[in-house]
C-alpha cells in the first residue's frame, strides 16, 4: 500500500502540513522518509490518530500514546497501540479489497454481456446464411 506524502496526509486530516510534522517529531505519528527524502505515512496510521470525516477526537490522539507511568503498564499500552494499528491496516486493506471485488464483479458481468451479444449476433448470422 502506497504511503501518503505530507501534503496528502494533511489535506486527508483536514489540517495542516505542520500540524502533521509536529506529529510526526513528537512520536504520535510514525511516517519514513521515501527516496526522495519527504514522508511517507500510511493511512491506518493517520486515521489512528486523524480518524475519517474529521472526527478527531482527545480519546482517539490519547490512545495513540502509551501513558506514563510504570514500565509494565507503558509496554502494555505499546502493546495495544501496536494490536490497533494493525486493526486498523486490516481494516484498510479490507475496505480497499472489497472495491476490488466489486469493481472485477461488474468487469465481469460486463465482458458475460459482451459475450453473449456476441454469441446471439454469430446465431443471426449463420441463421441467414
Amino acid at each position: 500500500m502506497a504511503g501518503l506524502s505530507l501534503q496528502e496526509a494533511a489535506r486527508r486530516a483536514g489540517v495542516s502540513r505542520t500540524t502533521i510534522w509536529r506529529a510526526i517529531s513528537a512520536g504520535r505519528l510514525r511516517a519514513r522518509r521515501d527516496a526522495e527524502g519527504g514522508f511517507s505515512i500510511e493511512p491506518a496510521d493517520l486515521h489512528r490518530i486523524y480518524p475519517p470525516g474529521g472526527a478527531r477526537t482527545g480519546k482517539a490522539v490519547a490512545e495513540a500514546r502509551p501513558p506514563r507511568g510504570e514500565p509494565e503498564r507503558e509496554a502494555e499500552a505499546a502493546e495495544t497501540v501496536a494490536l490497533r494499528l494493525r486493526l486498523a491496516t486490516a481494516e484498510t486493506r479490507v475496505a480497499a479489497l472489497e472495491e476490488m471485488v466489486a469493481e472485477l464483479r461488474h468487469s465481469r458481468e460486463q465482458w458475460q454481456q459482451q459475450a453473449e451479444r456476441a454469441t446471439l449476433a454469430l446465431a443471426a448470422l449463420s441463421r441467414t446464411a
